[in-house]
């Protein structure tokens, strides 16, 4: 129960500290007001692209594999951001969405809160071995969405053809964007080398895993606007249908056709599961900020979705203390 108790209130009070920070402060100050859009990138970024990547390292350099089988968690990661895509395109499509929100409409649909959120509640109910398979599975996932999912969604949003082809053009417009990427490959590399892990990391990704999550929450809730919501109900229940329904429909039965629970004592299942629940992540609402399209959107789409974890968390823990 501790732990149940530990997700939700760094998920949802780093939200509220956010959404109140602004209330009061920018109430009072005109100049935080104004200052806000460049604070809550800033923060994001420095979760993002700073803090994830520190636990990346030191997960991969210290990780083992379990099971060969479990090598399939890459390919189930990518399979879920191509289907993600390629619903919400269909969505984008049958509801004539505009180009202004078709981008944001498409990055929620695609990006999954697996590291942020996913890897939060992998760590806090199976430590370090849960948390390197979600860091797996999103081995894949991260360069599709830098390579594959920003580029499509600029094209959707700035209403250009979308080219469903790999791109490099984010890297290039945003150098940043390279450093999940690196610390992945840095991690296996040093792996690799047989260097050993220093005991001080594991402690490290205990302290870098909860706050890049809080911090992450915080920028959002600076910019939450809860009266915007209502203006893109049929936006948000396209990706809510999307994220919430057809993607565990897809990944756990194929995480159960692919043995996962007769390894570890059913831990890849477990991690699919949960990842495959997960809302729109929080580098769904990058794209909205730095090509300009619809970030009210993305940011209601993402505060419904998170929303829903106050059911989906309570419902993990049942499942997997009680059934699995």
């Amino acid at each position: 129960m501790d732990r149940l108790l530990f997700i939700l209130s760094i998920s949802f009070g780093s939200i509220a500290a956010g959404y109140i920070t602004r209330r009061v402060t920018g109430s009072r100050t005109r100049g935080f007001e104004k200052a806000i859009p460049s604070i809550s990138r800033f923060l994001k970024l420095l979760a993002f692209f700073f803090l994830n990547p520190v636990a990346v390292v030191s997960t991969f350099w210290g990780a083992s594999l379990p099971d060969g089988r479990v090598l399939a968690l890459p390919l189930l990661g990518l399979g879920s951001v191509f289907a993600g895509m390629l619903a919400a395109y269909t969505a984008i499509k049958l509801m004539r969405i505009p180009p202004e929100r078709a981008g944001s409409v498409f990055a929620c649909g695609a990006f999954g809160n697996v590291l942020t959120i996913g890897g939060l509640i992998a760590y806090t109910f199976f430590r370090e071995p849960g948390y390197f398979l979600v860091q797996l599975t999103n081995l894949t996932m991260y360069p599709a969405y830098f390579l594959l999912g920003y580029p499509i969604s600029a094209n959707i949003g700035l209403d250009r053809k979308p080219v469903f082809r790999l791109s490099l053009a984010s890297f290039k417009e945003n150098p940043f964007l390279v450093l999940p990427l690196a610390a992945t490959a840095v991690g296996i590399s040093i792996r690799l080398s047989g260097i050993p892990r220093p005991d001080i990391l594991a402690g490290v990704v205990a302290f870098v895993v909860p706050i890049s999550a809080a911090v992450l929450g915080f920028s959002i809730g600076l910019t939450l606007r809860f009266t915007r919501v209502k203006s893109y109900l049929g936006e948000i229940t396209a990706v809510i249908v999307i994220r919430h329904l057809l993607l565990p429909l897809l990944m756990i039965p194929a995480a159960i056709l692919l043995g996962f629970g007769n390894i570890s004592d059913g831990l890849p299942l477990k991690i699919t599961i949960i990842l495959s629940c997960m809302p729109v992540a929080f580098s769904a609402l990058v794209p909205a900020a730095i090509y300009g399209f619809d970030l009210d959107l993305a940011n209601s789409a993402w505060m419904v979705s998170t929303g829903l974890l106050a059911v989906t968390v309570p419902l993990l823990f049942v499942v997997f203390h009680l059934i699995l």
